[in-house]
């Protein structure tokens, strides 16, 4: 009779402290629940209200230029200037749909191929940052060397 009574208080000590375990999870999913519909509801205001949030990049990776076309120009200028020992044949701004803080730039050069290598790293590790999305190295028997033909992505937002 003794055990089984110590048995018993064990179990429900057990069950009693797993029942107060689960109702503190509980309210902090509540507490959770009621802070995103708050946020949700903020949102749906702002929309209605025709707001966008903009999302602010850390200033390691964005140009800050005034506008858009002054960050291309930017751009571009910091990239013919990294250009030392090769020959910047065209770097042209691409369009980029539905992403207005994206900027896209088409390139083309021709030089030594270790050259071209550093002009690479040059750029990559430039700040703020700017990225090679994609590029291709090939022979040019007409340029004497190598060409360089790539695709740089950069951020910018307005001051």
């Amino acid at each position: 009779m003794n055990r089984a009574l110590i048995l018993l208080a064990l179990l429900l000590a057990a069950w009693g402290a797993a029942v107060a375990l689960a109702g503190r999870h509980a309210r902090a999913g509540l507490a959770e629940l009621r802070e995103l519909r708050a946020h949700r509801a903020l949102l749906e205001a702002r929309a209605e209200a025709g707001v966008t949030p903009t999302m602010r990049w850390p200033a390691a990776v964005t140009r800050h230029e005034g506008d858009r076309a002054a960050a291309i120009a930017a751009l571009t200028a910091a990239l013919r200037a990294a250009a030392r020992g090769i020959a910047v044949d065209g770097i042209v701004a691409a369009p980029v749909v539905g992403d207005p803080v994206l900027i896209r730039l088409a390139l083309r050069a021709h030089g030594d191929g270790d050259a071209l290598l550093r002009f690479v790293a040059r750029i990559e590790a430039a700040r703020p940052g700017v990225r090679f999305a994609g590029f291709t190295l090939a022979r040019d028997e007409a340029a004497g060397g190598v060409r360089l033909d790539g695709t740089l992505l950069a951020l910018w937002q307005p001051r």
